[in-house]
C-alpha cells in the first residue's frame, strides 16, 4: 500500500510537477537530499554576507568558519545516492591532485600552519560549491529556484552597501573589510538577473534590468574602476553572442558613457596617477613574482607566506616607486593581487597549470554551448559564461579565489556547466 503522492498525476499538473515546481521537488526529495539542499543554501547566505564571522582559531586571519560551513556542504553532497555518476574518474583525480598539491605546498612553506589553514579555506568552498551544483542543482525546478534565490540576494546586499557608503564611504562596511571581494561576488551573481533578461518575458526583463542597474549604482559608489569597466565589456560580449541587439546596445551606450565620464571625473587625481599605491604595487608585482617563481617553481612558497625576505638582491623595475615603499606595501598586502600570478608564486607551477587548464577546458565547452542558437536551458550558457568571464577579468586585480566567499560562487558557476551529457535521469535537458 502506497500512501505517498502519485508522481504520474503530479507530472500532468504543471503547478504540482516536481520537475518544474521547486516546492514540490523539495517535498519529494529523499531526506539526505533535503538536508544537503538546506545546507547548500545556508552556505550561499553565509558566503554572500560573510556573516556570522568570528575567529575559530585565535590569531588566524583566514575565514576558517566559512571553510567549515562549505566542508559540511561537501560532506552532505557525498551522502546523496548516485552522486558518483555525475563525475568522471578524471575529474575526481584532478580534484584530489589539486588538494594534495595544496597540502604539500603548505607543509613545505616557511609558515606551514597559516598556509595549511588558508589551503583548507580555499579548498572547502571550491569542492563544496562545485560538487553541490553538479549533484543538487540538476533539474528545472532546482535551477529556477537558484536563479530567484540569487536575485533575492541582491536586494539586502545592495541595501547594506548603500548604507555602508553613506555612513562610512565603504560599501563593504557591514560585510567585510575589503571592497574587491564584495564587487567580485556581485559580478559572479550577475548570472541570475541576466538569466531573467534572457527569458524575454516583460516582468522578468524588468526585474533583471532593475537588478543590474542596482549593481552598477553600487559599483559607482564603490569608486572601483575595474568594477565599473567590466560590465562595459560584458555589453560587447552580449552583442557578439547575439543576446542583445545592436540598437539596444546603442541605447545603453549613451547613458553608460555619461556615467563613466562623471565617475572618472569624480575620482581624486592621485587615484589615476602612476604613483598611486595599487598602480605601482600591481606593476611591480609581475617582475617580483617572477623572481620568487625562479627560486620556488614546483610547490611555491605557501599560501600567503611572507614575501619581504625575497626582496634581498632584487632590483625594483617600476620607475615610480622606491624599494622601501614597495617593501612597506608588500608587508601589508602580501599577495600579488592577481590570482593567476599568486597561485604560481604560492602553490607552484604544477598546481597552477593543472587548475587553470581544467578551468580552460570547462570554459571551452561552455563557450561552444553558448554559441548554440538552440540553447534553451533554464540558466542559459551565455549567462554563466558572462558571469565567469567577469570574475576571471576581475581576478587580474584581485586574488579572488583566496577569499572563500568569492571561491564559493565561482566554483558554483563551474558546477552548473553541463560537461557530461549523460545524467542519471536520462533526460537530455535535465542538467540545463
Amino acid at each position: 500500500m502506497n500512501f505517498g503522492p502519485d508522481i504520474k498525476k503530479l507530472s500532468r499538473n504543471p503547478i504540482k510537477n516536481p520537475e518544474t515546481n521547486p516546492r514540490v521537488a523539495f517535498a519529494l526529495s529523499p531526506p539526505a537530499e533535503k538536508a544537503a539542499l538546506i545546507l547548500f543554501y545556508t552556505a550561499c547566505l553565509h558566503t554572500a554576507f560573510v556573516q556570522p564571522f568570528f575567529e575559530v582559531i585565535p590569531g588566524e586571519r583566514s575565514k576558517v568558519l566559512t571553510g567549515i560551513v562549505c566542508l559540511v556542504v561537501f560532506a552532505s553532497t557525498l551522502m546523496i545516492r548516485g552522486w558518483r555518476k555525475r563525475f568522471s574518474n578524471l575529474e575526481l583525480t584532478i580534484c584530489a591532485t589539486l588538494v594534495f598539491l595544496i597540502i604539500i605546498s603548505g607543509i613545505l612553506s616557511s609558515t606551514p600552519g597559516p598556509s595549511l589553514w588558508r589551503g583548507f579555506v580555499i579548498s572547502a568552498p571550491a569542492l563544496g560549491a562545485f560538487f553541490a551544483a553538479r549533484v543538487l542543482i540538476i533539474n528545472e525546478a532546482g535551477r529556477k529556484f537558484l536563479v530567484w534565490f540569487c536575485c533575492g540576494l541582491f536586494i539586502p546586499l545592495a541595501i547594506l552597501s548603500v548604507i555602508g557608503h553613506f555612513q562610512a564611504r565603504n560599501i563593504a562596511l557591514y560585510m567585510e573589510s575589503d571592497l574587491h571581494p564584495l564587487a567580485s561576488r556581485y559580478l559572479l551573481l550577475m548570472f541570475a538577473p541576466i538569466t531573467l533578461i534572457l527569458t524575454r518575458k516583460k516582468m522578468n526583463v524588468a526585474i533583471g534590468v532593475s537588478l543590474l542597474s542596482l549593481i552598477y549604482f553600487v559599483f559607482y559608489l564603490s569608486s572601483l574602476r575595474s568594477a565599473m569597466l567590466i560590465p562595459v565589456g560584458l555589453a560587447i560580449f552580449f552583442l557578439i553572442f547575439g543576446a542583445v541587439r545592436l540598437k539596444w546596445l546603442v541605447v545603453i551606450a549613451i547613458p553608460l558613457a555619461l556615467i563613466l565620464f562623471f565617475f572618472f571625473r569624480s575620482l581624486p587625481p592621485q587615484k589615476i596617477g602612476l604613483k598611486y599605491e595599487p598602480a605601482y604595487y600591481r606593476a611591480e608585482s609581475y617582475p617580483f613574482a617572477l623572481h620568487i617563481i625562479q627560486a620556488h617553481p614546483w610547490f611555491g612558497i605557501g599560501l600567503r607566506a611572507p614575501r619581504d625576505c625575497y626582496l634581498e638582491g632584487y632590483d625594483i623595475k617600476y620607475p615610480y616607486v622606491t624599494k622601501e615603499k614597495f617593501a612597506a606595501s608588500l608587508k601589508q598586502t602580501v599577495t600579488s593581487e592577481n590570482i593567476y600570478i599568486n597561485f604560481i608564486v604560492d602553490l607552484g607551477i604544477p598546481f597552477s597549470m593543472l587548475y587553470f587548464l581544467s578551468i580552460g577546458y570547462i570554459t571551452v565547452i561552455l563557450f561552444r554551448k553558448a554559441r548554440d542558437p538552440s540553447d534553451n536551458c533554464i540558466i542559459p550558457h551565455v549567462a554563466i559564461l558572462a558571469s565567469l568571464s567577469a570574475g576571471l577579468l576581475h581576478f587580474t586585480v584581485l586574488d579572488g579565489l583566496l577569499h572563500p566567499q568569492v571561491s564559493w560562487y565561482f566554483h558554483l558557476l563551474l558546477g552548473l556547466i553541463p560537461v557530461r551529457d549523460r545524467v542519471e535521469s536520462g533526460s537530455e535537458n535535465s542538467h540545463c
